[in-house]
């Protein structure tokens, strides 16, 4: 099975537990505008990848942005949720590489970051 390009695990760090359910959406940032490449909800373990369909390397390097929909995750939970999208915005550069997102997520934002493996 081919590695995927872009893996993300969301833990909803206010429950102590992933984020299973959580929908996320990767765009393309383009001089046209916003680009939607692939929409996914989170697993049980509150993780999702895109792959090579996603983002090819023709497409390298190019500007995404991740949007967490966190209102909508904390819609269907206790506390009812402050921010609605949270948007990350970042490069990928090389498609050798396998780039994973990390994000802790709350009621009130997010904390994610990039990390990458050869």
């Amino acid at each position: 099975m081919e590695r995927p390009l872009l893996s993300v695990h969301a833990v909803d760090i206010a429950r102590g537990a992933p984020a299973a359910g959580l929908r996320m959406e990767l765009l393309r940032r383009t001089p046209a505008g916003p680009e939607l490449l692939a929409s996914r909800i989170a697993d049980c373990n509150g993780k999702t990848t895109f792959g090579a369909d996603v983002v090819s390397a023709r497409h390298l390097p190019c500007r995404l942005t991740l949007n967490l929909d966190l209102g909508g995750y904390y819609r269907e939970l206790s506390p009812a949720g402050f921010v609605t999208v949270a948007p990350f915005n970042f490069v990928l550069t090389d498609a050798a590489y396998h780039y994973h997102l990390p994000a802790k997520i709350t009621p009130y934002g997010m904390s994610l970051f990039v990390t990458r493996s050869g």
